[in-house]
């Protein structure tokens, strides 16, 4: 079979599908865990605070995970990263099989995975390149996304057949299996050698030198505050899908499946078009309209009250997500020297992550005082409202070819 793009590389091709099958077992655990919180509170609420348990690992860790990810060898970096999450999948499945699973256990596990994800994260974002090169970074990037993003379309809808048939203990337990199959890829990657930051400098002092080389390049502050504002305000309906596929559509479980898988779709869709002609176009003018219409979007969708409008407009979030997600992280791949790498990634992981997950809990806690349709309406508009505010910030993005 003749492969094309990014995926033509033997090493990103042996590290993206086995990436796919791994992210797959990790969306059949974020849906049954968030049906399993769900289940045991019934509160929004709860919901919206395994958000802010991821937040507070990942806004707190990455600055530091920039500087180890800029340190160590990155492939042992990812060994460590997947056994700690093989470990904590299988241990929330032991507590759910013998009955014994609370909301607070939940929630550490959940704090406790966060904390992994702030060095895994950076970690595999700052590896691509290193497979691929930077002249197929943006298709790389988008297909990176998608194996993510894009096992939403199996994983999720897998988990609302799977819940009825192994229960929810069973798809945690197939997430924690899955993670052997990323490890045994990257035993057989060949990856060349970088060039990486002695040990010399202290921790901190490191770390200060990726702040000031951040405020040097003109081009990273602007993209940071947009994905900052973009994933506070707007991806909270991930993190209360739930509650529309159970309160507001009346889909069940296995309509929750097909809600979750809807983005996913899109993020596929997007890294289609990024992998060709349109990745190498007017990067700038994809950043600041891809964020302006998923904003529009995420008000549609909380306005919807029937099932196939919902999943188009997910659709269209997952596509616009993935376009703003792939190119923003090529130009600040391509816009800082390699050496620091990891430590502006760390800072988009915050943004992209943390900043998500704390903007979960506000936007959670609000469902809970005017319901779910209308915080989430209201993270939508947020969006449009801080890309007004940005107005010269955004002006100076569009003008990047």
């Amino acid at each position: 079979m003749a492969w094309h793009g990014p995926l033509a590389n033997r090493n990103f091709r042996l590290f993206w599908f086995s990436l796919v099958l791994s992210n797959t077992g990790v969306w059949l655990q974020i849906v049954a865990q968030g049906w399993l919180m769900l289940e045991l509170t019934d509160s929004a609420g709860f919901l919206g605070l395994m958000g802010f348990c991821r937040a507070v690992p990942l806004l707190a860790l990455s600055p530091l995970a920039g500087v180890v990810v800029d340190r160590l060898e990155l492939r042992r970096l990812l060994y460590v990263t997947q056994a700690i999450a093989l470990l904590l999948a299988a241990l929330l499945g032991t507590l759910t099989v013998v009955g014994a699973v609370r909301p607070w256990h939940i929630l550490v596990i959940t704090a406790l995975d966060a904390a992994n994800l702030a060095f895994d994260q950076p970690g595999r974002h700052t590896l691509v390149p290193s497979l691929v090169g930077e002249e197929r970074l943006v298709s790389a990037l988008s297909l990176n996304a998608a194996a993510f993003h894009g096992s939403a379309i199996g994983g999720p809808s897998l988990a609302g057949v799977l819940i009825h048939l192994i229960g929810i203990s069973g798809c945690f337990l197939l997430n924690a299996a899955s993670y052997l199959v990323f490890i045994v890829a990257l035993a057989m990657l060949v990856v060349p050698p970088r060039r990486r930051q002695t040990a010399a400098r202290s921790m901190r002092g490191e770390l200060g030198a990726g702040v000031r080389h951040i405020f040097r390049q003109p081009m990273v502050v602007p993209l940071l505050t947009c994905s900052a504002a973009l994933n506070t305000f707007g991806r909270a309906y991930q993190l209360l899908m739930p509650v529309f596929a159970r309160d507001i559509l009346r889909v069940g479980a296995q309509g929750l499946g097909f809600l979750m898988a809807a983005p996913g779709l899109g993020t596929v869709l997007a890294a289609t078009l990024l992998s060709g002609s349109v990745g190498g176009k007017r990067r700038g003018p994809m950043v600041v309209g891809s964020m302006a219409l998923f904003g529009g979007l995420v008000i549609l969708f909380a306005g919807s009250r029937h099932l196939s409008f919902s999943l188009l407009a997910l659709v269209g979030i997952g596509t616009l997500y993935n376009t703003f997600g792939s190119v923003t992280n090529a130009l600040l791949q391509t816009s800082v020297s390699s050496e620091y790498r990891g430590r502006v990634l760390s800072f988009y992981t915050m943004s992209q992550m943390g900043l998500y997950q704390l903007g979960g809990l506000a936007i959670g806690l609000l469902a809970d005082l005017i319901g779910a349709p209308v915080a989430v309406a209201l993270g939508g508009a947020s969006i449009l409202v801080v890309l007004g505010g940005l107005m010269p910030q955004a002006r100076r993005l569009w003008k990047v070819p």
